[in-house]
């Protein structure tokens, strides 16, 4: 089941994203959906901007974080 789940919003990512549960996710869960092959987003932008604000969402715990979380960015699909 949690695959499936998972697997539901990575096919739908840009949509769940933008609902406020997204940033509620543990970091565990978090890197489990932007690290996953089947994540379906038209632009990297897409991933990291969602990222920022979960980020934002609690700077101090998940600052600590962000190392890991840039870890599943692909900068190079970023444009410049």
């Amino acid at each position: 089941l949690a695959m499936a789940a998972r697997d539901y919003i990575a096919d739908r990512f840009e949509a769940v994203a933008k609902d406020d549960d997204f940033l509620e996710l543990a970091p565990p869960e978090l890197f489990a959906i932007i690290g996953a092959d089947a994540l379906n987003v038209e632009k990297e932008e897409v991933v990291f901007e969602a990222l920022m604000r979960w980020i934002r969402k609690d700077k101090e715990k998940r600052a600590q974080s962000l190392g890991e979380a840039f870890d599943y960015i692909r900068f190079s699909l970023l444009p410049e």
